[in-house]
Parts: C-alpha cells; sequence; structure tokens
C-alpha cells in the first residue's frame, strides 16, 4: 500500500486506487495486487516430474542392515548421470530419507513448487539426519527424491517409458558415488536399488527390494529374516503424477 497527500503526482503499479477523507485531507490510496504469472501450456509447456530411488544397504558378510542416509558426496555427478538417463534436466535430493523422514516431508506432494523452488541450484536440501532411539540390524528404507524437468510435448512418452531398470552401465556410475557416501566396501557391502519410479509406485520397488534380499538371504550366511515393510495403502496416492511449473521461478 502507498499513501500520499492530494496533489502528489503517484503512480499505482498493477494496482486499484482508493480515496480515504480524513477530515479536510484527502489521500489517494493505492491497493499493490500481486499479478501470479500464469503456467504454459502446451507442447513447450515445463513439468516437473516426481520420482524417487528406493534403497536398502546390507553391511558385512552377515548383511546387517545400518543407517546410510547420509548427503551425497558429489550431487552434480549423479545429477548429471540421472539427466543422461532420462533425457531430461534433474533435480535432486541431498541425500535418501528415511521412512519416517520422507511420511513427514510436507513438500514430497508438491513437484511444482519444489522445481519452481530450486530449478536454478538443481539440489534439494533434506538437512541433517537424526538417528533413532532403537537400532535394530533389519534392512532400512532408504528413499532418495528427485524430479524430472519434462517439457509437455515429451510428458506422455516420459511416464510410459521412465520406469526400467538401469543399464548396468549406469549402475556401475551411481554404486561408485553411493558406496562412497555411504561408507559401503563394494564386494563386502551391499546396495540394492532398482531404477528409479513415481512415488505412486514405491510399492512396486519395494517388493524388487524383498525379492533381492531373499536371494540374498539364500546365497549368505544370515538366518534371519530380511524384508522391508511396503507403505500402507493411500499413503503415497495424493502425489500428482506431474505439475506445472515456471523456469521463470
Amino acid at each position: 500500500m502507498k499513501m500520499g497527500s492530494k496533489g502528489n503526482r503517484m503512480h499505482p503499479y498493477n494496482g486499484s486506487v482508493m480515496i480515504l477523507k480524513n477530515g479536510l485531507h484527502h489521500y489517494w490510496v493505492f491497493m499493490v495486487k500481486k499479478i501470479r504469472k500464469p503456467f504454459k501450456k502446451g507442447p513447450k509447456a515445463d513439468y516437473s516430474v516426481p520420482m524417487v530411488l528406493v534403497m536398502t544397504g546390507l553391511y558385512g558378510l552377515k548383511r546387517e542392515g545400518k543407517d546410510f542416509f547420509w548427503e551425497l558426496e558429489k550431487p552434480e555427478d549423479l545429477r548429471m548421470i540421472l539427466s543422461d538417463h532420462f533425457g531430461y534436466p534433474v533435480i535432486l535430493g541431498e541425500r535418501p530419507l528415511s521412512r519416517e523422514e520422507y511420511l513427514d516431508w510436507g513438500l514430497r506432494g508438491e513437484p511444482g513448487k519444489l522445481a519452481n523452488m530450486f530449478v536454478q541450484t538443481r539440489l534439494i536440501p533434506m538437512g541433517p539426519y537424526v538417528h533413532p532411539v532403537n537400532e535394530g540390524k533389519e534392512p532400512r528404507l532408504g528413499i532418495l527424491p528427485l524430479l524430472c524437468l519434462v517439457k509437455g510435448a515429451g510428458l506422455k512418452g516420459f511416464l510410459n517409458d521412465s520406469w526400467v531398470q538401469l543399464p548396468e552401465v549406469t549402475q556401475a556410475s551411481l554404486n561408485r558415488i553411493f558406496y562412497s557416501s555411504f561408507n559401503m566396501i563394494s564386494g563386502y557391502d551391499l546396495l540394492l536399488y532398482p531404477g528409479p519410479i513415481h512415488p505412486r509406485a514405491i510399492n512396486e520397488g519395494i517388493s524388487w527390494i524383498n525379492g533381492e534380499l531373499e536371494a540374498e538371504m539364500e546365497r549368505s550366511s544370515s538366518r534371519s529374516e530380511m524384508k522391508v515393510s511396503v507403505f500402507e495403502a493411500g499413503t503415497v496416492g495424493e502425489i500428482p503424477w506431474y505439475q506445472p511449473f515456471s523456469r521463470e521461478a
């Protein structure tokens, strides 16, 4: 709001004008309205598609579960690998989230807002990980959030083709980053994860992990059951398939 005595030249900016009377004086009052720029539509429009990498880490020959929710050492390298895989720019979370952290994360269902906020840095800050009070040896579920920035012309094809297992060369490149970031030793520890999937399909990714855990239990000396719990029905069903965003935000 801007106010000036009558007779002064004042120019409103995208606002409306009201005149208030106060005794013998008149005042011009300018109500400034914030104009929200509409999102583009059509083949050149920008869309943010939420994706996740679900994973679990097994440590040592006994294949024990431990926390591995640490910041990625080379997020820019990981982002470039995933961008090459998808064929679109990627915004990456700075570390995997635990199951509890992901459920408490208020922005998991706001891919458009996240893209507007971090389209320049291409990195989503997640804050430090807080250790749980009771730590067991069961496998932990890690969820690494990411966003794919897709043009409208390629949106349908991306949604149909993006959920595929990673090629061996791509996975080997990712493993070098993950193993170093999570203090894992290749050939001694084991990190299991399928290809990136939409959060609505997160239970499919967990089922893939459980299949690998069952096979690993048969190969290892561990006799304890290794299984990661799936999410309850409807937990991630509210997450949109995609949302528009503005690169100029």
